[in-house]
């Protein structure tokens, strides 16, 4: 189970390294594809497999249901880091993160996201308030409970 973050910076050519704690979880290979909310996911090969089986099951008889698989689909690439966990970034996929100069890789649960620094601190600085709880009830409440009360299908 990938869990935490951690800043990489990104180069013009788009080099960066994958952060050692997620590597051996990660194995030899894994795929990065485009992610929701303007990051892009890191999955291992058998998490892979897993979500490739749900998009597979995705009927094609809607024009959504084509966009969503040609998203995840055709965007993603298999990548093999070096000795070093050093990968070279798809430039389709650094255009879909705004990637700049800073990353930040973080661990949620089945994969990685990957933020453009500045993108991730814009998107994610909402306060814990607006989830629709206070500190108060998420003491009180299950983590199902609260996870049923911020989000339905879950990608």
């Amino acid at each position: 189970m990938f869990m935490s973050q951690y800043e990489h910076s990104i180069d013009a050519k788009g080099r960066t390294v994958i952060p050692s704690e997620f590597r051996d979880e990660l194995g030899d290979s894994f795929v990065m594809t485009v992610g929701i909310d303007g990051c892009t996911y890191i999955y291992s090969m058998n998490e892979w497999e897993n979500f490739e089986k749900k998009l597979h099951s995705i009927s094609m008889n809607t024009r959504e249901n084509r966009m969503i698989k040609r998203a995840f689909l055709g965007q993603s690439k298999v990548l093999v880091p070096d000795k070093q966990g050093r990968i070279v970034v798809p430039q389709n996929l650094r255009k879909v993160g705004g990637f700049k100069d800073e990353l930040v890789f973080v661990g949620i649960g089945d994969k990685i996201e990957v933020w453009d620094k500045e993108r991730y601190e814009t998107v994610n600085a909402i306060p814990f308030d607006d989830f629709g709880f206070s500190d108060g009830e998420v003491m009180n409440k299950s983590m199902s409970e609260m996870m049923s009360s911020v989000s339905g299908e879950i990608i």
